[in-house]
């Protein structure tokens, strides 16, 4: 490829260069998209006169409130980081009791399992006076109640 030592000539150089392209269905295809551009204008101009007057204050104020939301983030991590020490120690707590909790759980229901009716579920435990209690709760009065309270709701 051939180009003109005069068209290399800084003085001529913009950074870019233009090539024509030369086919029928492309300039066929250009009208048609003038034309659906001249069929939009009209749509256009009232949305810049009215709908985007109208709601441009509205995005500057939601920018403004995300910016302050921004802030408060910032503000949360910084305290976070202060107390991340705590907060694993914490994180770390309730999965060692979690896991003691997922240990008592057979043990729990095989101790009361002769103590309940069939349609009878402990749920958790309730520590009283020292003692450890199981909570039992009916299931049939449960349903009858979710009933009545959906019912209520009506």
């Amino acid at each position: 490829m051939k180009i003109d030592k005069a068209l290399l000539a800084e003085a001529n150089y913009e950074g870019s260069r233009l090539i024509e392209v030369v086919d029928e269905n492309l300039n066929v295809l250009q009208a048609e998209l003038s034309a659906l551009q001249q069929e939009i204008n009209p749509i256009l101009d009232i949305l810049n006169e009215s709908y985007y007057k109208a709601i441009d204050p509205i995005y500057q104020e939601v920018q403004k409130l995300n910016e302050e939301i921004k802030g408060k983030k910032f503000v949360i991590g910084e305290l976070t980081k202060k107390f991340q020490p705590q907060i694993e120690i914490i994180e770390a707590t309730e999965q060692k009791a979690s896991l003691v909790k997922n240990k008592m759980q057979p043990i729990i229901l095989e101790a009361v399992k002769e103590q309940i009716g069939e349609f009878e579920i402990a749920r958790h435990t309730v520590n009283k006076d020292g003692k450890m209690y199981v909570e039992i709760f009916d299931e049939i009065e449960e349903r009858v109640k979710a009933l009545r309270a959906s019912k209520a709701k009506k």
